[in-house]
C-alpha cells in the first residue's frame, strides 16, 4: 500500500475472555463489554461446592453491575454468554467434585438477567 500500512478491515464476530481466577472474573466481563460484536463469552469458574445458588449470585451481580459501565448498550444486538466451569471447593474439608462441567448462561437484555442454557 502505498501509505505503508495493510488493509486489515475485518468484522469482528465472536470475542472470547477467559479467567481462571474464581474472584475475579467480572474484569473479563467489562473489557467485551467495551468490543461491539454479535457474541462475547467469558469462560470462568466457581468453587464446586457452591454451584447453583453460588452461580446465580455471581451472575446476579454481574447483571446489576454491567449498566453501570459507561461503554455497555442496552439496544445493542449482542449476545453476552457466560459459562462457568466448577473448581476446586471453597471449603476445603468438602469432598472434592466428583464431576467436573460447564455450565452456560446467557444474558438476557429484556429481564436484565442472565439465564442458564440447558442442552
Amino acid at each position: 500500500d502505498d501509505v505503508g500500512l495493510w488493509r486489515h478491515l475485518w468484522d469482528l464476530k465472536i470475542a472470547v475472555e477467559h479467567e481462571n481466577s474464581k474472584k475475579d472474573w467480572m474484569d473479563e466481563v467489562v473489557k467485551l463489554i467495551h468490543i461491539r460484536c454479535p457474541l462475547k463469552i467469558v469462560i470462568a469458574y466457581n468453587n464446586c461446592d457452591m454451584r447453583e445458588d453460588g452461580d446465580i449470585k455471581k451472575l446476579d451481580f454481574i447483571a446489576k453491575w454491567m449498566p453501570e459501565v459507561a461503554a455497555f448498550d442496552k439496544n445493542a444486538k449482542e449476545e453476552f454468554l457466560i459459562i462457568i466451569g466448577n473448581g476446586a471447593p471453597k471449603n476445603k474439608s468438602n469432598p472434592s467434585y466428583t464431576k467436573f462441567d460447564y455450565r452456560g448462561y446467557l444474558y438476557n437484555s429484556s429481564f436484565g438477567k442472565f439465564d442458564r442454557i440447558y442442552l
